[in-house]
């Protein structure tokens, strides 16, 4: 993450923490221990087989290192209930998701990114270099978990037991993406794709593989969004 965001989100997060009641504190430490005790979930999963897409673009991709621009964290001041970091983890599911959808003829990593100086000429060396001729450019502009209690507690008629309401687990996504053809300079589409996938946790905290499974679902509906635009949106282009 950028040092300006990491300073925001921390400073965010201490304002957060610091309208936290007892309650709220011990949700938290309760949601951390979970982690701790059974261990990170992980954000990969394997891209799903349908809907196949027909190729829209002849053409070779690569997929540039996708940007933090979040302000926020995954979980209050915790970023790292992951195995993998959140970035990367991003960048391999954009890979395996576009890899898998046979929208483009090939489709690449690239490390190094887009020259500052995006005149015709940089972008024709950049071109030949790295053997491309689109790339993707993606922002990761959220990707939070946020709880709240859905409903009040309630007592048994019978028994007189107190029974506490369900705590409503969300997963916000969003990411904006860009598509550029590097020999034009133009770029061929671009849209902001977010999700929210939720949960229920009758104990007030899921387990850590019930949010990774919430997270894994998310981000399925976040890419398979995603797939769909590239198939319905830009321009049909065919190498020359």
């Amino acid at each position: 993450m950028r040092t300006n965001n990491s300073l925001i989100g921390s400073v965010a997060s201490m304002l957060l923490l610091s309208a936290f009641s007892p309650s709220d504190a011990r949700a938290l430490e309760q949601v951390y221990a979970a982690f701790e005790k059974d261990g990170k979930p992980t954000m990969i999963y394997r891209p799903k087989s349908t809907p196949r897409f027909n190729r829209k673009y002849d053409l070779t991709v690569g997929i540039l290192p996708v940007q933090d621009r979040r302000v926020m964290n995954f979980y209050w001041y915790k970023d790292d209930l992951f195995e993998e970091p959140i970035p990367l983890g991003f960048g391999d599911i954009l890979y395996n998701e576009l890899r898998s959808s046979q929208l483009f003829k090939k489709v690449k990593r690239i490390n190094s990114p887009l020259p500052s100086n995006s005149d015709n000429t940089a972008l024709q060396a950049y071109k030949e270099k790295h053997g491309v001729d689109m790339v993707i450019s993606a922002d990761l502009v959220a990707f939070n978990m946020l709880r709240e209690k859905a409903g009040k507690m309630t007592t048994g008629v019978q028994t007189g037991a107190v029974v506490a309401a369900p705590t409503r687990v969300m997963i916000d996504i969003a990411i904006f993406a860009q598509l550029i053809h590097l020999e034009s300079g133009t770029l061929i589409w671009a849209d902001l794709v977010e999700r929210r996938g939720q949960a229920f946790a009758l104990m007030g905290v899921l387990a850590p593989e019930e949010v990774g499974s919430l997270t894994r679902q998310t981000l399925s509906f976040v890419f398979g969004d995603l797939k769909m635009l590239l198939s319905a949106g830009g321009k049909i282009m065919v190498k020359r």
